[in-house]
């Protein structure tokens, strides 16, 4: 077989390996923040067409390799150096190499995998993470010890507000309490009063029970008019009420008199 790419140039091979080959490359590239580092890429592709591949190169790693390496200096300077190493994984991913596999396809290959196995920077950049991180761990430090001092505090308003609701709970218990006995007071208070009234008019039922059953056995044996011994008895009682009216004014003088004297 005869591998012609131009009218000078012709390669003879005997036999050629339709199997996925694996590429460990090396990338040099640069960060949005001007820092120069060593991207590790592992790349696995296979032969698909070979006509098509023979008709447009003799050298399809090369072609692919290429490609590749523009897919990551592309990736790097869209990127500052920290932001990079938290985005390795990104670039474990054949959606992060479509000149690649752009690439492979015009050659009559097919991209299989591409996986980044690791980045490593320029001494100056990793003394700026190092300090970099240094500083991020400090500030963990001191937003965790701010967060552990707010729930102490948290802890502490809870307590004391559970502590205050306790206190108004027992001296809403004591208020209730002391109304409910001033209530049973008054309410006995209530029950004697209305007992002693009960008795008062059954008293003063009976007493007149009495009186008439009196009037009426004088109107029985000796044919008393009650209508007028009533009117008698009114009449007396207001004519006693009048003269300790007039008596009392009198006396009021007489103990005046003697006073002065």
């Amino acid at each position: 077989m005869t591998w012609r790419t131009s009218d000078l140039d012709a390669t003879q091979i005997s036999k050629l390996s339709m199997a996925s080959h694996t590429l460990i490359l090396s990338v040099p590239a640069a960060t949005s923040d001007k820092g120069e580092v060593q991207i590790k890429v592992s790349l696995s592709f296979a032969p698909r067409d070979l006509p098509k591949m023979m008709s447009k190169t003799s050298d399809p790693c090369g072609c692919i390799i290429d490609a590749a390496r523009a897919d990551v200096v592309n990736a790097c300077k869209g990127m500052r150096y920290n932001e990079l190493l938290s985005a390795l994984e990104q670039l474990c991913s054949l959606d992060r190499f479509p000149t690649m596999t752009t690439e492979a396809e015009r050659v009559g290959c097919v991209a299989e995998r591409a996986v980044c196995t690791g980045c490593e920077g320029s001494a100056q950049l990793q003394e700026i993470e190092a300090s970099a991180m240094i500083k991020r761990s400090q500030l963990e430090a001191k937003m965790e010890s701010a967060h552990q001092e707010r729930e102490l505090q948290d802890l502490e308003l809870s307590a004391s507000m559970s502590r205050q609701e306790r206190e108004n709970n027992v001296r809403r218990a004591e208020q209730d309490s002391a109304l409910e006995l001033e209530e049973a007071k008054h309410a006995k208070t209530l029950e004697m009063a209305d007992r002693a009234h009960a008795q008062h008019v059954k008293h003063m039922r009976e007493e007149r029970e009495i009186e008439l059953s009196f009037y009426e056995g004088l109107k029985a044996r000796a044919g008393v008019d009650i209508t007028q011994l009533l009117v008698a008895k009114e009449t007396s009682a207001s004519m006693a009420r009048g003269t300790l009216k007039a008596v009392g004014p009198r006396r009021s003088e007489i103990d005046s008199t003697l006073t002065s004297r």
